[in-house]
């Protein structure tokens, strides 16, 4: 019988033990009288009668969660800081404008002195006004015979008076020569030539024929003022002239025989 009574003792005081656990879990919810995490821990361990409770919490809208309400003593959620606005960066210095650099005023191009005009050289107008050809009208074959060239030159000035040179070209016909071959073009320097007058230059070469006939001499000559002169022909197309003679070249005679006595 006593462990009976012992035993209901026991049952009682844990069903007590079980409220006082109930009513501290559920002081300890959320101050809006709604059960949390804990609360619902508990109840798993709690009788009927407080299971039974927390169904009226719920019923009363404790699902909802209440919004806090900032406060003006700073308790609760903070007030965002505002954003400070960006310093706004100095002005940049003025850069000042290129100053243009000043045009050069142009540099007078100097101005050339004029050249002087050549000095005009003076003229001495000198002219081959004839050529003769002399030689024999006969010759012996075989024989020398001279050939001579014959010119006649005059200066027309204005520079008076004024040297000149002459020369002379032979042209021979077949089967004639002369000593030196070098000779057929030769030159007679330095005449001197004043105004107004003809001035005759001759040459002469020894010919010897080795063909008889007709044989035909012809002499070329060609003027020039000589080197060194102060004067310049001013036309050169009258310096030369020609001429030309035949010379008839006979063959030895045959001797005559004596007669017979």
């Amino acid at each position: 019988m006593t462990r009976i009574i012992l035993g209901l003792a026991l049952v009682t005081a844990t069903i007590l033990g079980g409220a006082l656990v109930t009513g501290a879990v559920s002081s300890s919810a959320d101050r809006g009288g709604c059960p949390n995490a804990a609360s619902a821990n508990g109840a798993l361990h709690a009788d009927e009668h407080s299971a039974h409770g927390a169904e009226k919490s719920s019923a009363r809208g404790c699902n909802t969660p209440a919004t806090p309400t900032p406060s003006s003593g700073g308790t609760g959620a903070s007030t965002p800081s505002p954003t400070p606005s960006p310093t706004p960066l100095p002005p940049p210095p003025d850069t000042p404008s290129p100053t243009p650099s000043p045009t050069p005023s142009p540099t007078p191009e100097p101005t050339p002195s004029p050249t002087p005009a050549p000095t005009a050289v003076p003229g001495a107008d000198v002219r081959l006004t004839d050529l003769a050809v002399m030689s024999p009208t006969t010759a012996q074959q075989g024989v020398a015979f001279a050939v001579t060239g014959l010119a006649s030159v005059r200066n027309f000035g204005p520079v008076t008076p004024i040297d000149v040179d002459l020369t002379f070209s032979l042209l021979l016909p077949p089967g004639c020569t002369i000593p030196n071959p070098a000779n057929l073009n030769i030159t007679i320097p330095g005449t001197s030539l004043p105004t107004g007058t003809n001035v005759g230059i001759s040459r002469t070469w020894n010919v010897t024929c080795a063909t008889a006939g007709d044989q035909t001499f012809n002499i070329s000559g060609t003027l020039a003022i000589s080197a060194g002169q102060p004067a310049i022909d001013p036309d050169t197309s009258n310096n030369t002239g020609a001429g030309s003679d035949v010379t008839t070249v006979l063959a030895p005679a045959t001797p005559t025989p004596a007669p017979t006595p």
